[in-house]
């Protein structure tokens, strides 16, 4: 965590500003010094920890599932807090919301596990996310604007978008996704990272631009999610925008719908190696037929080859899209009605 930070995070619950307390201070990927561990609390009795560089502004069993990951850490300092140890020994699940199938915790786990396997930051994911805002906004609107990204994963996009001179940039997950994101954008003046619910981002409504890419279509109600992540936008001329997931084709819903059942059901390791042969296969049975027939001059006849959606891509980016596909314990096909 950068001390810059201490100016525009909220306590979840009461939206009070928060105070710090500092722990321990170091290098951080590639910046020579961070607030690696840390309290931040107010008078009102809230507290909230800062582990591996990361503030943990979550609650009841998100805060719990979240600081458990971390045993040695809370061994040693578990002494610094008044109330951490009540929320480890003591779930209160009300706080919870919308989560009553335990969506929001299995998301928690599975998209954690996703983001810090496939955490390279690859110059692809800027061109991506380019064709995303793309014509409602250009990477050049974003100049010496204070930008809010809601389901940051490990960060590839807040890491992009610092050349193009964000005056403030932060990203928010509720995953620990985040422990990746710290490390790659730990050396960016002005970049932060926070591990937050989506439905309650812990900062103010002072952004400029407010983005979500790929994340709403899993929620347990997106909507909700959506309202929440446009509330913090400036009331004046504040915008917003998100990717969704569209309506698909039937193969497609019935191809990927079936290896849900099956593939939400596996553990990381398991999940990581299915996705790895699926992203091979599509490779050789949609990507390389697209790529051999535009290179041979018949682009559109290409473009038809159906799933072939990735074959500019690198590999990994693939790989990494077939795993998230499959690991989402919730996901919601959109259309515009």
């Amino acid at each position: 965590m950068q001390k810059e930070l201490i100016k525009y995070i909220r306590s979840p619950v009461s939206n009070a500003p928060l105070s710090l307390e500092v722990f321990e201070e170091g290098p951080l990927g590639k910046s020579p010094s961070h607030i690696l561990s840390g309290r931040l609390y107010n008078s009102a009795g809230e507290e909230y920890p800062i582990i591996l560089g990361v503030p943990r502004l979550l609650t009841g069993k998100l805060l719990h599932n979240a600081v458990s990951r971390y045993p040695e850490w809370v061994t040693i300092n578990k002494k610094h807090f008044n109330s951490l140890g009540k929320t480890l020994d003591s779930i209160d699940n009300s706080v919870v919301l919308h989560d009553a199938d335990g969506t929001k915790e299995q998301s928690q786990e599975m998209f954690g596990v996703s983001w810090n396997l496939f955490n390279n930051l690859d110059r692809v994911w800027k061109d991506t996310f380019n064709s995303y805002i793309m014509p409602q906004l250009k990477l050049e609107d974003f100049h010496n604007k204070k930008v809010l990204d809601c389901g940051c994963g490990m960060g590839r996009y807040l890491y992009y978008l610092a050349e193009e001179g964000t005056d403030l940039s932060i990203g928010i997950d509720l995953s620990h996704a985040v422990d990746a994101a710290v490390v790659n954008v730990a050396h960016l003046k002005n970049v932060h990272i926070i591990q937050a619910d989506i439905y309650n981002p812990p900062v103010p409504a002072i952004f400029d631009i407010v983005y979500s890419v790929g994340v709403i279509q899993h929620l347990p109600d997106p909507l909700k999610g959506f309202l929440s992540c446009a509330s913090r936008r400036k009331k004046d001329g504040g915008k917003i925008f998100a990717t969704l997931y569209g309506k698909r084709h039937w193969s497609y819903n019935l191809v990927v719908g079936s290896l849900r059942y099956i593939t939400i059901k596996m553990n990381t390791r398991m999940l990581y190696i299915f996705s790895f042969i699926l992203a091979c296969l599509s490779r050789i049975m949609f990507d390389l037929p697209r790529r051999i027939l535009t290179a041979v001059g018949l682009k559109k006849l290409g473009g038809l080859v159906p799933w072939s959606n990735y074959a500019h891509y690198p590999f990994r980016v693939s790989h990494c899209d077939w795993y998230d596909r499959l690991a989402a314990p919730k996901t919601a096909y959109l259309t515009s009605e």
